[in-house]
């Protein structure tokens, strides 16, 4: 329920699909397919969940570095006007709600997987828990926040200078 309040409405098609998970996960507990048929639709629908994440993510960083810079030269510049000030602000309000987002979309679906390949352990006794969490997961983007986090503390940097420009 809680990793529910976390999601972006907009961003739903990106979204861990869990119940076709769990779906599958049912599947081999009945016979009808096979713990590696599991594995390959884990791994299908993360390459899916990733390949959402990352143009989305690298677009925020993109635009991370261009505020960034434009922060930085205008806190140099003898030439401040309040309105550039502001919008400039605001557009790093913007973007660092549009990392945090991130984040929270990539901590909603590595959980789902961790919560998927657990569930497949449990009702199945297999043993893939580990592999896919520690082996398969890392390769995805979305696995890691610790890129959000540094562009988040850059846009957090770049409003400290604004602050202290104005």
């Amino acid at each position: 329920q809680k990793l529910r309040f976390l999601k972006v409405f907009v961003w739903g098609e990106g979204y861990l699909r869990y119940k076709l998970l769990k779906d599958e996960i049912r599947r081999v507990e009945v016979g009808l397919s096979s713990t590696d048929d599991f594995v390959r639709a884990f791994l299908a629908e993360a390459d899916r969940v990733d390949a959402f994440f990352k143009p989305e993510f690298q677009d925020a960083l993109d635009h991370t570095d261009l505020l960034v810079q434009r922060a930085a030269d205008y806190a140099g510049s003898d030439i401040a006007c309040v309105s550039g000030l502001a919008s400039l602000s605001e557009a790093l309000a913007s973007i660092v709600r549009k990392l945090q987002d991130l984040r929270d979309f990539a901590s909603v679906n590595s959980e789902g997987f961790r919560k998927a390949a657990k569930k497949l352990d449990k009702r199945t006794s297999s043993d893939r828990f580990s592999d896919l969490t520690t082996r398969q997961l890392p390769c995805r983007r979305f696995w890691h926040c610790t890129e959000v986090d540094a562009a988040v503390s850059a846009c957090q940097s770049a409003t400290a200078l604004l602050d202290d420009a104005a």
